[in-house]
């Protein structure tokens, strides 16, 4: 046999108890192991792939080799990682601490020589006696600094999967200062808007929470092992009668026949509907993200994002900004973006009424979960509100009833009530019980 072959074979062969030897040598090193014994696998398979197949040969070679391994950070399971933000590139964590967020951006500002955009060399004793090509040269370099400066925030700020901390100390002596340009003055300029809660640390520098405070875990001081017996299903083998399970869209687990059933949508192509299609898109998101800022300063909110879209005019942004408090200020539709709703729910899983080889996986757009009773809604843009609830198309009531049926299984014994928001009109269309049960039979 070769090198690959006879140490993958022993690594995953089961030991006394039960358990590969691979598993058990990860759990004597720590997962810190799992990185080399890859690499040695990795060497044994390329060594039986260009030479001969020699086991001396190959344990030879890894006895001379002196290579290092650079460890993969992917996946940091319970651990801390202090790392700079260079380094933190493609990794997430649940929490993301940056604790040095109060100094001014690095500067080259001192250096004497510079070199122009032809690759030109200058001198200049200082900053302050600068000729015009040197003064140039060093507004060009404090703005490409500038633009890193704000592109390693946006950086270490996307780490965080679920929470993110902000935090730093007061530069300089007496109270000290904060800087204008630094990672803390930008974050504190943009979260101004933010309905957030103040907190004191021990820096002196005011914090901000967005959103509840965490809830501390208990745990047990000597967590006690459990002896779990598993049940008889999970060492049995998978018979040809075990129904193979697929998983679909909730638009799209009916029949094919019903696939074809859908809304008509208006054309991005037509006249006048690319701008419709354009309105539908801006006022679903707004109608996403403004629950999320404290109800007084939404409209301000509202107006810095249409701003921002450089293809509007100002009567379109208007126009959006009625169409989309319309719905927020209205008192029938306000408890749709109180505390207790959410935006973008992932759901998926199987229903005791639907197919039991069927797995929905979708996402609602929003969700109001209370103590008696859930109420589901589901935008709808770019389309045309029809008139009647019983005109709605057949897939949209086959996604509310799939919904709908998730929902029962997961809050039994709660009212559950399914809409539709048209963005167009704008318009909450309740579908009634028996329109989602005439989809489901």
């Amino acid at each position: 046999e070769g090198p690959y072959g006879f140490f993958s074979t022993f690594l995953n062969s089961p030991s006394a108890s039960g358990e590969s030897y691979a598993r058990r040598l990860y759990a004597r090193l720590g997962p810190e192991a799992e990185d080399p014994v890859r690499e040695f696998l990795g060497k044994a398979l390329s060594h039986q792939k260009d030479n001969a197949p020699s086991l001396l040969r190959f344990v030879t070679a890894c006895q001379n080799d002196q290579s290092d391994i650079k460890r993969q950070m992917e996946n940091a399971g319970d651990a801390v990682r202090v790392m700079t933000v260079h380094a933190s590139k493609g990794l997430e964590a649940p929490l993301v601490i940056l604790p040095d967020t109060t100094q001014k951006p690095h500067s080259t500002q001192s250096a004497r020589i510079l070199s122009g955009e032809d690759e030109t060399l200058f001198f200049s004793a200082s900053a302050k006696e600068d000729p015009a090509p040197c003064r140039h040269i060093r507004e060009t370099i404090t703005q490409k600094e500038m633009q890193e400066h704000v592109r390693l925030l946006y950086v270490a700020m996307t780490r965080a999967q679920d929470r993110l901390v902000i935090c730093g100390a007061k530069m300089g002596n007496g109270e000290g200062t904060v800087h204008a340009q630094s990672w803390y003055a930008h974050v504190e300029r943009a979260f101004s808007d933010l309905d957030v809660e103040p907190f004191e640390t021990k820096t002196g520098l005011g914090a901000r929470r967005y959103g509840p405070a965490p809830i501390a875990e208990k745990r047990d001081a000597q967590p006690q092992e459990k002896n779990i017996t598993l049940p008889d299903w999970a060492s049995a083998p998978l018979t040809d009668a075990t129904p193979q399970l697929r998983t679909t869209a909730p638009s799209r687990w009916l029949d094919k026949s019903d696939e074809d059933d859908e809304q008509p949508g208006f054309s991005p192509l037509g006249e006048h509907n690319a701008r419709r299609f354009r309105r539908g898109t801006l006022i679903h998101t707004l109608l996403q993200t403004l629950p999320q800022t404290a109800p007084a300063q939404r409209k301000t909110a509202a107006k810095r994002f249409l701003r921002a879209q450089s293809d509007l005019q100002e009567a379109q942004r208007e126009e959006i900004i009625k169409a989309v408090f319309s719905v927020l200020d209205n008192p029938e539709f306000g408890f749709l973006f109180g505390p207790d709703s959410r935006a973008e729910l992932p759901l998926a899983g199987q229903a005791s009424t639907l197919p039991p080889d069927l797995v929905i996986n979708g996402q609602i757009d929003r969700i109001v979960v209370r103590e008696k009773d859930i109420f589901i809604v589901d935008y709808k843009t770019n389309r045309p509100a029809p008139k009647r609830p019983q005109d709605v198309s057949q897939r949209y009531l086959g996604q509310m009833a799939a919904y709908r049926a998730l929902a029962h299984d997961l809050w039994p014994g709660r009212t559950i009530t399914c809409a539709l928001l048209w963005t167009e009109t704008p318009d909450l269309m309740i579908l009634a019980d028996s329109l989602l049960d005439q989809a489901l039979a």
